[in-house]
């Protein structure tokens, strides 16, 4: 016959049980934290291959891997913006084997413009650390007859909506640069759509379109060659990798609209494989020779704490949120 407990004993038996419990499962999380990584981490990467986040990112797995003692792959699984690979991590097991190249548009950009994205940047992710800030750079042809961005608004000023600006598609980072411009400079420009920056960058070479924000390196050779015209940068302070042009935040107080990249894993990686990839990241982007290599491809190392970067893709999705809003830009359905 079985032997009967009161329920006060109960309760102390069940309150000590789950004491226990709890006492073991967190001595497992700093053992599992000191014996990351046991096996290979991959890093996805949201986009096609090739591209400046993409080379930066390969660069800094092959020194991971090297601090780590294990395997580091990129993958790329682009689409949809970025937002296919960005879903595939986070859905991924929160243990630290998997990361996301984490980008601008499918980070802070999209949560706005596209009511179906498949996570939530802000409680979907674990931030680790930014890498690197691309600034892009506001171009013109030279026969439009500008020299500085205070003679294409007194232009555009002129010309009411007869100023066109193209972009690598809609929401981009191109378009919303472009978007913020008007806004700052209380100008009226028309949006053109092109399918990628490529074809944006030709049109404006083409005289198709009046302007492009393009990526510094894309357009660095057009500008030496006098080809176009770089009218400012969109990052707050000129770039080491042209300082003779002007940041249109000199003109405009605030104007940054720059692309980013960083490092996150799905949320509820433990705290401590986060913090001990975000310190192996900030040596790797101390060191010179990583830290060249970024800046010729027109990009600025940064590294920050995980709570540094959380704070930053928030300012972003509420910055760009902003420019969507007040710019009245058509919502994706």
């Amino acid at each position: 016959m079985p032997k009967l407990i009161n329920r006060r004993s109960f309760c102390h038996a069940a309150a000590f049980v789950a004491a226990s419990a709890l006492s073991a499962h967190l001595a497992t999380v700093p053992a599992f934290a000191d014996d990351y990584p046991d096996r290979p981490v991959r890093i996805v990467v949201p986009f096609a291959p090739s591209g400046g986040g993409d080379i930066i990112v390969r660069l800094v797995a092959a020194q991971l891997q090297a601090r780590l003692g294990q395997p580091v792959i990129v993958e790329n699984s682009d689409g949809a913006g970025g937002a296919v690979g960005s879903a595939v991590v986070a859905e991924s097991a929160p243990d630290g084997y998997t990361l996301l190249m984490a980008n601008v548009a499918p980070m802070a950009i999209s949560v706005t413009i596209d009511p179906q994205l498949p996570y939530n940047p802000r409680t979907d992710f674990a931030p680790v650390s930014l890498l690197a800030t691309f600034p892009n750079v506001l171009v013109v042809q030279p026969s439009l007859g500008v020299n500085t961005v205070q003679e294409l608004v007194e232009k555009a000023k002129a010309t009411p909506g007869e100023l066109t600006f193209a972009s690598a598609g809609n929401g981009s980072t191109t378009h919303l640069s472009g978007e913020f411009l008007k806004l700052k400079a209380g100008i009226d420009l028309t949006h053109v759509p092109y399918r990628g920056g490529g074809p944006a960058l030709t049109a404006v070479i083409g005289g198709e379109v009046s302007m492009y924000f393009s990526s510094l390196p894309a357009a660095k050779p057009h500008i030496e060659q006098g080809t176009l015209k770089a009218l400012g940068l969109t990052s707050l302070e000129r770039s080491k990798a042209a300082p003779d042009i002007p940041a249109l935040a000199e003109t405009f107080e605030g104007f940054e609209a720059v692309t980013w990249i960083g490092l996150v894993a799905p949320a509820g990686t433990p705290e401590a494989i986060t913090e001990r990839l975000a310190k192996e990241i900030g040596e790797i982007m101390k060191d010179e020779a990583i830290a060249s290599k970024v800046r010729e491809l027109g990009a600025e190392p940064v590294t920050d704490t995980p709570a540094e970067f959380k704070d930053y893709i928030s300012s972003e999705i509420n910055k760009w949120g902003d420019i969507v809003k007040a710019a009245k830009l058509e919502i994706a359905q």
